[in-house]
Formats: structure tokens, sequence, C-alpha cells
């Protein structure tokens, strides 16, 4: 007797996308819909063979296959097998009845993802694993069989059958936006919300947790059709998401973001869109990625064109905001586990953009899209490249009064804009203008007794460097030569009582640091050294009454944390220190009136900011508070005529922006949102 046990039913909730940042999501009608799981214990559906087979020998799987009898159900669209730990049956195969007939028969590897060694989620999922899903357009009767496992199946096997119910969303057109010169700035990927594919919220076992940045994207494929319609898309998003919480025990679905062969682009597990949320895709290796799967069995089948687009782009976007590139390779550490390749605390190098089988005991995900992961590598680039080189900010004193002036500049286009802002947070254009393209740091300077009126460029590529007047809310060249390439940071500092004309640049893979001079408009070398590799923040600031000859630098892998004194142009350490790590942004500011010797840490991926005093060459934190996640830029300026005691907050996809008033010990008041 076949024993069926549905899932109750569930309460329909909206999920909350992205805290303050606003996304280009698709306007579609937003419900939440409980799909049905239906769960069948597989050891008694030996007893009834079809004729002219026994157990233990099938006629078409060989002698050790085990074959259930087809199962008819009510319509679903995925299908997976379940045991307990400990019971695992040998090779599993199914095929599914769908509108033209039975499909073939498809291997189910044992699931390839889940949650990292140690967490939470993989306290909640211990004890039960399975197979990957076979995903279909829709069927209405199954049929497993199981080689190796002799006449018996596991007493533990399980069958879920997910029914993913339906949505006013399924069936919407929604492709990705192409990005186009001047606009690249403004254009995201088309991201369907978990609320508008009809994601049931009561489904979430736990709430979602964050890695402290995103070092690399992960892809995945789903396996099963690739046939599906438009109209299924949302459907099997829906079924994957139930099949990981109901059957697999996970916190949420696996994936970040599930991409269908149409590039349409679904949000997976819940927490932020841009955010660092761990998930569930690669096991021993999700802290610090995220997984896009691609929805199908890309194994023999080639994804398709608009597929591989959808991608790259998301993953090109996501990557910006975290300041990666899809280019390169980075270290991660395993976490270990069953599913990964590398036992844990190894250290592994691998792409940006990286197959799932590169960390997991899989072919995941597929042949053919592992062959076109280069071309996903290079949508990524062309379009995050874009994104991460957007339209600038930066705080600049151009005519003469107390206030700040805010100048934009946009590398892809050249386009340039200065203007003036008010108290009210207001802007008033002053100029604007076309430079060149490609300028990667743009650093006010003082070089020629001028009170801070000068601009340096630099061309990290081509190692291009030029001097700019401001003047009046002008711009006058001073001086166009060639650097060396490749400094990772150009820093203003006052190093020899001149009044600011110094700068040093350092370069953070080789640890190549020099002085230079900026005296009468042309860099001159006052020393040459190397430091330490790796340092991720350059920041100048006054810690001892000294005038400002300070550096702290800091590695936001590690912790580690130095304050230098560059008296006589010679790095002398004051201070050495673990902060905790993962700080993307370390900015001085005027918090207290002791004349500039605070400094506001910002972390982008959890939100999370302090301000400290570094006074005498100590750390005394001042104050700590939760912001919004995803700030990409975090500027001193000087709004309310108080002695730069405000910030800037600035989040280039989605061109929000926020004034803040950090004058009374570090604590923080909304001036203005412009």
């Amino acid at each position: 007797m076949t024993h069926l046990r549905r899932a109750a039913a569930l309460v329909t909730a909206t999920a909350t996308v992205g805290g303050l940042l606003v996304f280009d999501v698709v306007s579609l009608p937003q419900q939440g819909v409980a799909p049905r799981v239906t769960t069948l214990a597989l050891a008694s559906e030996v007893e009834t063979l079809p004729p002219g087979t026994s157990p233990g020998v099938d006629a078409v799987g060989g002698t050790g296959t085990v074959t259930t009898h087809p199962v008819p159900t009510d319509d679903f669209t995925l299908v997976g097998l379940t045991w307990d730990e400990g019971d695992a049956p040998g090779r599993v195969e199914v095929r599914v009845r769908e509108a033209d007939g039975w499909s073939a028969w498809t291997p189910l590897d044992p699931v390839d993802g889940g949650p990292d060694p140690g967490t939470e989620e993989a306290a909640l999922a211990a004890g039960v694993t399975g197979t990957e899903p076979l995903v279909t357009d829709g069927a209405d009767a199954f049929q497993v069989r199981v080689a190796g496992t002799g006449p018996d199946l596991p007493e533990s096997l399980t069958a879920a059958v997910v029914d993913p119910g339906e949505s006013p969303a399924d069936g919407s057109e929604v492709t990705g936006t192409p990005l186009s010169g001047a606009e690249a700035d403004l254009l995201r990927p088309r991201i369907v919300p978990r609320s508008a594919w009809g994601a049931d919220e009561s489904l979430r076992r736990c709430s979602p947790s964050y890695s402290a940045g995103i070092e690399a994207a992960t892809v995945h494929h789903t396996a099963g059709t690739n046939g599906y319609s438009r109209a299924a898309s949302a459907g099997i998003v829906r079924g994957i998401y139930a099949y990981h919480t109901q059957s697999l025990g996970w916190c949420d679905v696996g994936y970040n973001f599930l991409v269908d062969r149409f590039g349409t682009v679904y949000e997976g597990r819940a927490g932020g869109i841009a955010s660092a949320v761990r998930g569930a895709h690669a096991g021993g290796f999700n802290d610090r990625t995220f997984g896009v799967s691609a929805i199908g069995n890309y194994e023999t089948a080639a994804a398709p064109e608009a597929m591989v687009r959808a991608i790259g782009q998301v993953i090109g976007w996501k990557l910006s905001l975290f300041g990666r590139s899809a280019a390169g390779t980075t270290a991660l550490t395993s976490a270990g586990g069953s599913t990964s390749r590398y036992p844990s605390g190894q250290r592994v190098t691998l792409p940006r953009v990286f197959a799932h089988r590169d960390v997991g005991m899989t072919a995941c995900p597929g042949r053919t899209l592992v062959a076109a992961l280069g071309a996903v590598r290079a949508e990524a680039g062309r379009y995050g490249g874009a994104l991460a080189s957007s339209t600038r900010l930066l705080p600049v004193q151009a005519d003469g009064d107390s206030g700040s002036e805010l100048l934009t500049y946009d590398p892809v286009t050249g386009a340039q804009r200065l203007v003036d802002v008010g108290t009210d947070g207001r802007s008033a254009p002053l100029s604007s203008t076309t430079w060149s393209t490609g300028w990667t740091h743009l650093v006010p300077v003082e070089a020629d007794g001028s009170p801070g009126q000068e601009l340096l460029l630099y061309d990290r590529a081509g190692g291009r460097q030029a001097l700019l007047d401001l003047a009046g809310g002008k711009v006058r060249t001073l001086s166009s030569v060639t650097w060396s390439r490749s400094w990772t940071h150009v820093v203003p500092v006052e190093s020899d009582g001149s009044g600011g004309s110094e700068l040093v640049v350092y370069n953070a893979a080789s640890g190549r640091q020099q002085l230079l001079d900026l005296a009468g408009g042309r860099a001159r070398t006052v020393s040459k050294v190397d430091w330490s590799r790796s340092w991720s923040q350059v920041t100048a600031l006054e810690a001892d009454g000294s005038g400002g000859s300070e550096v702290l630098v800091y590695n936001a892998a590690s912790g580690r944390q130095q304050l230098l004194d560059l008296v006589a142009g010679r790095a002398r350490t004051l201070t050495k220190a673990d902060w905790s790590p993962a700080w993307s942004h370390v900015v001085p500011v005027e918090a207290d009136g002791s004349a500039g010797s605070e400094l506001v840490l910002y972390n982008r991926a959890s939100g999370r900011q302090a301000v400290i005093d570094t006074r005498g060459g100590g750390v005394r934190t001042m104050s700590t508070s939760a912001w919004s996640r995803g700030w990409t830029e975090v500027l001193a300026v000087e709004l309310d005529r108080s002695v730069r005691s405000e910030v800037l907050v600035f989040q280039a996809a989605t061109r929000r922006a926020v004034y803040l008033d950090m004058a009374v010990n570090g604590s923080t008041r909304t001036l203005a949102q412009p």
C-alpha cells in the first residue's frame, strides 16, 4: 500500500529585499504561494514490480538493480530522493511521465551542495541527505531504479514530489537590461525578487547569515529538463526552494540566484540581493562566495546565449558591489565536509568565477556550461567592470569658502561635473565638462600653496597622471606625466611641514611604496621602501598632534593594523594591533573637536560601523552602530560649516546618497538625503 504524506498548509508572506537599496526589479504581483510536498517511502514499492522482473534483477538495469513500479501522482515539477545518513542507496536513476510520454532514465547524483560544517544550518539539516532534484516541465508519475543495492531498497529511502502551485507571476516575461555607454552606472540586471516569484517565507527555517565580504562566484546547474516553458520557470524555482527546505532541511534555497534559459534572473536565498548572504550552494566554500544556478541540465545540452549573458551580468554586478573583478583568482579556505574536494583548513586558489566542480565532488554545472565559463567571465567583466568604475564622487575645495564641493566623474564616458553642496544637502552646479576616460584615482592635493584646490588624476592601467587646478570651479591642467603602473593606493599626506603636498603611492600586490613631493606641480621622489603586502586600506590621519604626518595601514582579510609616522619621509611604526577583519572603509573624520584624530570604520557587507579615536597613537572605540548594508562610498565632507564632522554615504549602483552628522562623539544623525 502506498503511503502518501501531505505537507500542511503554509502561511503566505512576502519578502523584504535590499534594505535601503533600490533595485531594478520586476513589477509583478507579490503573492506567496504554498507548494505541496508529497513524500513516499520507497522500500515497499519493489513488492509490485512490473511483470518479467524479480527483486534484485531488472531486465533494463541489469543484475543488482532494484526498480519500483511506476508511481502515479498529482502534477509536479520536481522529484528528489532522500535518506537517513548511513543508509545510502547505490546509483539512483529516475524517469518521469510527461505530456509526451516517459522521459529517459536520468541519474541523480547525491546532493553536491549544502551548508558548511559547524554552522547553524548544518545542525538543522543533520541526519538527512539526498539527491539533487530532477526538474521537469510538468509530470504526473515517476519511477525509480537503484543499482548496487541488492534485493531491497534502504528502509529510509524516500521520494519527495513537489507541486509548486500557481502564482500570478508565472509566465511573465522578464529579460536582462543591456549595458549601454553613459547609462552604465545606472543599470544592473533585472532581478525577480522572492515576493514576485511567489516565495512562501514561512518555509524558511532560520534567519540569513552573512559573510564578511564577497570574493568569488560559483556557477551551478539544477539538472533535469531543458525544454521547460517560460511559464514554468517561477514554479521550478518554488519547487527547488521547497525541496531544499522541506526535504533536505536547509534554511532556505541553497543558491543566491537562479537563471532560466530565457535569461531571467531570480533572487534565491533571502537576506538582501546586494548583501553577502551565505548560501548552501557549495559545501565547504559557501563563505565569501555566492552561487548562481542555471535551470536545466548542461552536461550535454548547450546553455542558451541569453542564459550565459544573464549569468555573466548578475555575477559582474554582484562582484562590483564588493570591489571585485570577474578576472583573476582569489584564495579561499575550505570548511571541509563530505561534498567538498578539499579538507577543512586547506587554502585553495580559484578563479573569481569558478565552476562548482572545481570545489565539489560533482560534474556540476555540466560539460557545456563549463565550456561557456569564458563567455560568462567576459560578460561579467564587461558589465561589472563598467559598474565598478562608474561615477566617482569626491569632496574637494574649489571656491574658497569653508564648505565642500563635490566632483563627479564617470571613467566610462569621461563626463565630469563640479557642484556646490549647501547646508541642506542640495547641489548647485558650478561647471561640467568631458575629461578623457579611464582615470582610476582622483586625489585632492595641495601642490601650489593655494589651500587644496588641486586634483591629481591617475590611471592605474596605463600609468597616466595629471595634476589639475580647480580654483573657482574651473579646471586647468598644471602638469601631465607618466608614472609607474599598478599603484593600488594614492594617498595625500603631510610629512615635511610644507603644508600637505606629499603623496604616498603603494602597490598592495608587491609591497612597493614611494613617498612623492608635489611642490610646484611636479612629482619628486622623497623615499622608496618596500612595505608588507596586501594592505587593503592606506589612510592618512592626524594621531599625535604633529600636524598630520601619520598613516594607518589595515589588512581587511586578517585584521592586521599598523599606525605609521612618516616624519622626514620615513615610516616609523607607532602602534600595531589586530582589529576585527572585513572593514571595507577606513575614513578619517572630525567627530569630537580634537582636530581630526577619529576614524569611521564601516563593513559594507554587514552594515557594522564604528568610530574610533586614534589620538596619541592609541585606539579607543567611541561608538558602534549598525548602518544600512551596501554603501560603496563613505566620504568625509563639510556640509554645515562645523569643521568636517559630516559623512556622505553613497551607493554607486542605485545612486542613493545620505549626509550624516558625526559631531557628537561619534554618534550619527541624518542631516539630508539629496
